[in-house]
């Protein structure tokens, strides 16, 4: 018993050792997997988008645009009522506006072609997005019919042909309507709060957290 005992103190260091040593391998295999899981995420939409990654940076550059353009009029309006229940601003002043009525006038007149700009950007991004929509899905619809087209009889064979036609109409399908609405639609609700908080923070920092 006394043997076992001592052998078995000697032994538990090296078993702590090697419980360590592989949960850091574990770890370090987890953070390599989930490094390669971001790379081929990254990779497959690069490969989605194909040679269309500048067509999709300039529809992603209109639709931030649109959305601060959306977010400045509703800034002016709480301007001008600063100027109503506050009289004249002193930011306004500065620019040769000394009264309240030429200051509203002003802030009316900016308002007034902020709204026609944002009308006109948010549909040149609208149609951006549909174009790079509708080709992304043309494209990627020849490629999967000649892939099935070049694929071998025994595999065509041992597949479902319910899950192929789902992979040519449906998946696709998915993409093209993703790209046509939800991708530019996260990038403006990304952009709606950070010019919100922006807004906040700097004209009123004590009730931003709200």
């Amino acid at each position: 018993t006394e043997i076992y005992t001592l052998s078995l103190h000697d032994a538990l260091p090296i078993s702590t050792v090697t419980v360590i040593w592989r949960g850091w391998r574990r770890s370090k295999q987890a953070q390599l997997a989930s490094v390669a899981s971001h790379e081929s995420t990254v990779g497959a939409i690069r490969q989605i988008l194909g040679t269309h990654r500048r067509e999709f940076a300039r529809a992603s550059v209109l639709s931030v645009f649109a959305q601060v353009l959306y977010a400045v009029p509703y800034l002016s309006m709480g301007a001008m009522l600063a100027v109503l229940t506050k009289g004249p601003t002193a930011s306004l002043i500065r620019l040769g506006l000394t009264s309240s009525a030429s200051q509203l006038w002003f802030l009316a007149g900016t308002t007034l072609i902020v709204f026609v700009t944002f009308a006109g950007v948010s549909f040149t991004a609208n149609m951006m997005w549909r174009d790079l929509a509708q080709t992304v899905q043309h494209e990627w619809c020849s490629e999967m019919y000649a892939h099935v087209q070049r694929s071998k009889l025994r595999y065509l064979e041992a597949e479902r042909m319910t899950r192929l036609a789902e992979a040519l109409t449906g998946d696709i399908d998915q993409l093209s309507r993703f790209l046509a609405g939800p991708a530019s639609a996260l990038l403006q609700i990304a952009t709606c709060f950070v010019v919100v908080a922006g807004a906040f923070l700097f004209w009123a920092p004590q009730i931003t957290w709200i």
